[in-house]
């Protein structure tokens, strides 16, 4: 896996004035120690394979009654091991929580047990009853095991330099856009702490236990109707803790600053200053998702075929995981408690509400030829969304994910904020309060914390189309068929520019309230603040695409 962040250099300015004058805020560089990996551009790499037994019967108890049953093993196999880092794996952290930088994930079997039925309760199978419960194991991406085979502590080196640091550098230090050139300006400068990335001792492959209950049944007018419910209930799923923060005993942010007596969500204590951050995969057996659909749908002798569904559902999960990098992982899973045991909450991937209606028809004509034509709508549930504050409130070492406590109006006037060049405190407290007591969502939850995910961007609506012509000809005594194709996915962004829209928001997440230590606040949005204004750029675009499938 061969991801550097920073390889390139990453610079800050304050200001596009500085950006102009080369004036640097911040930089930021990672390179692989070419001392002990012999280039500067050095990829990780590990060989892994998973085994996978199963064994499966089928007995039909009557010509209406059908029960399968089976087990499934799977055996992960890893056959490489991390780097040894005998500075890391001597530490208290490491000993008080047995990691080692050199461990290699078990190969414990999973098993997998499945039970399914069908049963037809008419003897013209008009109505099925049909169902089923398991076990089932799947592979996590290996991008979130080879952080771990990156980040040691041996093959890396980071510099993280800021104002004071980069005048120490003098003319060494310049704003360099060459790519290769970054290191040469480096020579008198320290590299900072790195990141150590393990794993825990029993770390297992994500396992779901699943069950289905579907009832299907002909319609007079042979409208067929399937009413279905899932649930699925997590047995191991991934879940990240930083174990250089460990909360700072009773203190919480309510008791650190009197000021801010309302919030008693606990504050932390950096542990190692030798590391950045010691990102620890582990496993969790809390989330749960269920949904119940409805589906109707008909197939006419003519030619055309009708279908719409509805589902509801509901998933709750502790680690959404959106990233490839653990320290992301673990950065951006907002909270309102402590990070490293962040509460059951709604899942990013939660959808409530989703209905899909399609229209299809297809008609052959003269013999060799058939033209089909479909169009399909989609509307569902907006994405969750967080408000956080713009900093780190609670001292967890991360900028992002302590989400807001909605302040009252008298909440607000104890609240210390400070000054800006054109907003005083007052001024940016009139503004707070003018904003939460408008804001979608904020302004019915006063004096509550923002929970994750608690609130939804706007509803989607979308239409796609399609059109398919085929042409059917005989080779020797077979026929094949020539299938040519047009997709116009979101197409009613293509009729009106207005329709097909979806809300974006970078992060799904936005942060109106910057935190800037010492329990003080700036608010610089206005009285009037929109964070709802972008769309995404690729998803609210018709686009097309074409196609030609060879049949035989």
């Amino acid at each position: 896996n061969l991801f550097l962040q920073t390889l390139y250099g990453a610079y800050t300015f304050n200001s596009i004035d500085d950006l102009e004058n080369g004036v640097v805020n911040s930089y930021y560089y990672g390179r692989s120690k070419v001392d002990v990996t012999g280039r500067d551009d050095w990829a990780p790499s590990f060989g892994a394979m998973q085994l996978g037994f199963y064994a499966q019967d089928t007995w039909n108890a009557t010509n209406r009654f059908t029960l399968t049953y089976g087990i499934r093993m799977d055996i992960p196999i890893f056959l490489d091991t991390p780097t040894k880092n005998d500075t890391f794996n001597n530490t208290d952290i490491a000993k008080n929580y047995g990691v080692y930088t050199n461990r290699k994930l078990s190969s414990t079997p999973l098993w997998s047990p499945r039970l399914g039925f069908r049963w037809k309760l008419t003897d013209d199978g008009r109505a099925l009853l049909r169902g089923g419960l398991g076990v089932f194991t799947g592979r996590i991406p290996f991008v979130w095991l080879s952080n771990s085979f990156s980040n040691t502590g041996m093959e890396f080196e980071k510099y993280s330099l800021y104002s004071n640091d980069i005048k120490k550098l003098g003319d060494a230090f310049y704003f360099n856009t060459d790519p290769k050139g970054q290191a040469e300006m480096l020579q008198n400068a320290t590299a900072s702490t790195t990141e150590v990335d393990v794993f825990s001792k029993d770390f297992k492959f994500a396992q779901n236990l699943r069950a289905n209950l579907a009832f299907e049944y002909m319609l007079p007018g042979d409208v067929k109707m399937t009413l279905e419910g899932l649930y699925s209930k997590t047995l191991n799923d991934i879940y990240y803790r930083n174990l250089n923060y460990e909360m700072d005993g009773d203190a919480t942010v309510g008791s650190t600053y009197p000021s801010l007596s309302f919030d008693n969500r606990p504050m932390f204590k950096k542990q190692n200053a030798g590391y950045t951050d010691i990102m620890l995969l582990d496993n969790t057996s809390k989330g749960y998702t269920y949904n119940v659909s409805l589906k109707l749908e008909k197939s006419f002798n003519f030619g055309l075929d009708v279908m719409a569904a509805y589902t509801y559902g509901e998933s709750k999960s502790i680690n959404s995981a959106t990233s490839s990098v653990a320290y992301s992982n673990w950065r951006y899973n907002e909270t309102t408690g402590n990070s490293n045991a962040p509460e059951l909450s709604v899942s990013d991937y939660s959808i409530p509400h989703r209905i899909v209606a399609s229209l299809s028809y297809g008609k052959e004509y003269a013999k060799r030829f058939k033209s089909t034509v479909s169009l399909v709508y989609t509307g569902q549930s907006g994405a969750p969304y967080n408000v956080t504050y713009y900093g780190d409130l609670n001292g967890d070492g991360s900028n992002g994910n302590d989400l807001v406590f909605i302040p009252t109006d008298e909440q607000i006037d104890a609240m210390q904020f400070k000054a800006t060049a054109k907003l005083d405190a007052d001024q940016q407290k009139a503004d707070l309060k003018a904003f939460l007591g408008s804001a979608k969502y904020l302004k019915d939850h006063r004096g509550e914390y923002y929970e994750r995910n608690s609130d939804r961007m706007s509803f989607e609506h979308h239409f796609d189309f399609r059109f398919l012509q085929d042409f059917k000809f005989r080779v020797a005594k077979e026929t094949h068929t020539l299938q040519f194709s047009v997709d116009i996915m979101n197409v009613g962004n293509l009729l009106n520019r207005k329709w097909g829209l979806e809300s974006y928001m970078s992060n799904n997440s936005y942060s109106p309230i910057t935190y800037s230590k010492g329990g003080e606040f700036q608010y610089t949005q206005g009285d009037k603040y929109d964070p709802f204004k972008e769309i995404s750029n690729i998803s609210s675009r018709w686009r097309c695409q074409l196609g030609l499938r060879y049949i035989f």
